[in-house]
């Protein structure tokens, strides 16, 4: 493989991990926004007690989610990087980087959308047991 093929392989490669970065930031921030939306819309529903706690939960799903577009965010510094220079060293260090900033933004989005999932259950819970009395 020459040079010029390993560079054009690695940058449409990166620029795939790029595009799903993107997608992830344009997920977390709807998460965030609707769930934002949740709690300033919930006047038809007035959790109380333990439940009402359970909106603490939200914070800590956005703290999850703002750090997933923070390595979103160095996952296009990383692309930007790579694509700029053209010799090979330069360009495997960036698509290390790439893929491991692409990693902890996947996780962190991840362990963001299990927090909110874990709110949703509690919340069905209590709303069942609290419209069947």
């Amino acid at each position: 493989m020459t040079q010029n093929d390993h560079y054009n392989k690695t940058t449409e490669a990166n620029k795939l991990v790029h595009e799903e970065s993107n997608r992830i930031i344009t997920w977390s921030l709807s998460v965030i926004g609707s769930t934002i939306l949740i709690i300033i819309s919930s006047g038809y529903v007035n959790p109380t007690g333990p439940v009402l706690y359970a909106y603490a939960t939200f914070a800590v799903g956005w703290v999850y989610l703002g750090i997933s577009i923070y390595y979103g965010e160095k996952v296009t510094r990383n692309y930007i990087a790579g694509i700029t220079p053209k010799t090979e060293n330069v360009l495997d260090d960036a698509a290390r980087d790439l893929d491991r900033n692409f990693g902890r933004q996947l996780s962190y989005f991840k362990y963001g959308i299990f927090t909110f999932s874990v709110w949703l259950i509690l919340f069905l819970v209590w709303f069942i047991v609290t419209k069947s009395k």
